[in-house]
């Protein structure tokens, strides 16, 4: 047993002298010295080690990847059938891409389903409703019609991939990062609803060519100002343009990062923390809004998971190209 110190933590993990030292070769590191069994490093977080030492599990939005390498190719491209692929070839091509980002031991991809959003529509029959109905939008355009050619090349390289029944795919996101909390995770999604998820060993991968950001828990206090744990009071605050949901009126973001930074949204609307009268009072008026956004914002990490760890390992060969892969499943 070795315990590691550096920048301010302390931390026991189970490894052998060579583990040690192949990390610190991997990041060209040679400032540290080994005394009673402890490994002393210079400028080295524990994020940065967790992720040599830890498993290393990817988790991946399967529509947000899906809709976002659909629109971002402009044309169709069509295969011997006539048929457009242009989503599945985005598709694969960023999964390979991240896959190389990262020495990922297993993953998972997740997509939603038709009921995904059944039970906040409940809640808030606004939700989501400024989205576009694609059951009325033709083929051509619509990225939904790639999504069977997508399902075929995932089960020809034993890809792990789920859709979502009752519950949106946030939530089980959510909660295979709570079932397997103590491997490294990437989420891969430009979605910021995440945000709430980063923490020490959760990071948030938002690829965007050059801008694309690795959130972990420092780079989101940077961005914003706030903790992740924060971050569900923040946007029941500020609201969600992009689910519809409306914020408390007159709240922006720099009101909500002042709130914030007295306590959390429970600690001051009980009075257990005090802020401008103005403001409490608002907060105090708007409390069925805040309660009711709660649920449609938070995540929820407590659904079954039923997925053996082992049977999201990969296990197919990561050099092969997209159209390799494409040509082999016969969707070329």
């Amino acid at each position: 047993m070795f315990s590691l110190v550096s920048s301010g933590y302390d931390i026991e993990i189970e490894t052998e002298a060579n583990t040690f030292h192949y990390v610190l070769k991997q990041l060209k590191i040679d400032q540290f010295k080994v005394s009673e069994k402890k490994l002393i490093l210079i400028e080295i977080s524990s994020f940065t080690w967790r992720r040599y030492i830890m498993d290393k599990f990817l988790i991946i939005d399967g529509h947000n990847l899906l809709f976002r390498m659909f629109y971002g190719i402009p044309n169709p491209i069509r295969n011997s059938d006539g048929k457009d692929i242009r989503g599945v070839i985005g598709f694969i091509g960023g999964m390979l891409k991240v896959l190389n980002l990262y020495q990922f031991d297993n993953m998972i991809i997740v997509f939603d389903s038709e009921t995904s959003t059944v039970k906040r529509t409940e809640l808030d029959e606004n939700y989501k409703n400024n989205r576009i109905d694609y059951s009325k939008v033709v083929e051509e355009e619509n990225p939904f019609s790639q999504l069977d050619y997508i399902y075929k090349v995932l089960e020809y390289l034993n890809i792990k991939h789920i859709e979502v029944d009752g519950y949106e795919a946030d939530d089980y996101i959510a909660s295979l990062c709570r079932l397997y909390s103590s491997y490294e995770i990437v989420i891969l999604s430009t979605d910021r609803d995440f945000l709430q998820l980063v923490s020490e060993n959760i990071t948030l991968y938002s690829p965007r060519g050059k801008m694309s950001i690795e959130f972990t828990p420092t780079i989101v206090f940077e961005k914003f100002n706030i903790n992740p744990c924060q971050m569900i009071d923040y946007k029941i605050l500020v609201g969600d343009m992009s689910d519809n949901i409306k914020g408390v009126k007159s709240i922006g973001p720099k009101t909500a990062v002042k709130i914030l930074s007295k306590g959390t949204l429970e600690e001051i609307m009980s009075g257990a923390v005090s802020i401008e009268e103005k403001l409490y009072s608002k907060l105090i008026k708007n409390k069925e809004l805040i309660n009711r956004n709660r649920q449609l914002i938070a995540m929820k990490d407590n659904i079954d998971i039923n997925t053996d760890y082992n049977s999201m390992a990969i296990i197919f060969e990561r050099e092969r190209k997209t159209m390799e892969i494409l040509n082999l499943c016969g969707i070329s």
